[in-house]
């Protein structure tokens, strides 16, 4: 069975690290960029190297093309990556941020590593059910 593959989208570098960590440690295949454009193009590279991004980890607040922004052109380009929302915005402001977006699901920074893996794993499950 194919590795599931996880873009992380984050520019501070320990937190980018911190959930790589545990994401490889559960067997996903991890990719990463440190802003929006970055993420863009490994979007759009994975897909044409038939190895497309299963589930993306996004932070809101990102150089070069913001959270919300991506998640605008991803729609646009009617690329359907589930998302999962990371910010250090609280629940209500996150709420307010992403009204009429795309997105699975949001955590507020800082989170355990098990709310991550618990919501990846969600939402990876939900994806594999609507598939078969």
């Amino acid at each position: 069975m194919k590795m599931k593959h996880i873009l992380i989208v984050e520019d501070v570098e320990n937190v980018l690290r911190f959930m790589c960590f545990y994401l490889l440690v559960d067997k996903y295949q991890v990719s990463t960029a440190s802003n929006g454009k970055e993420a863009l193009e490994k979007i759009i590279e994975s897909a044409r190297a038939s190895n497309p991004v299963d589930l993306l980890v996004l932070d809101l607040k990102l150089p070069k093309l913001s959270g919300t922004e991506l998640i605008d052109t991803l729609n646009n380009l009617n690329i359907d990556i589930p998302t999962v929302v990371v910010s250090a915005y609280g629940k209500d402001q996150i709420r307010q941020v992403l009204h009429g977006k795309k997105h699975e699901l949001s955590l507020t920074k800082p989170f355990e590593p098990e709310e991550l893996k618990k919501a990846i794993k969600k939402i990876l499950q939900n994806k594999t059910l609507l598939e078969v």
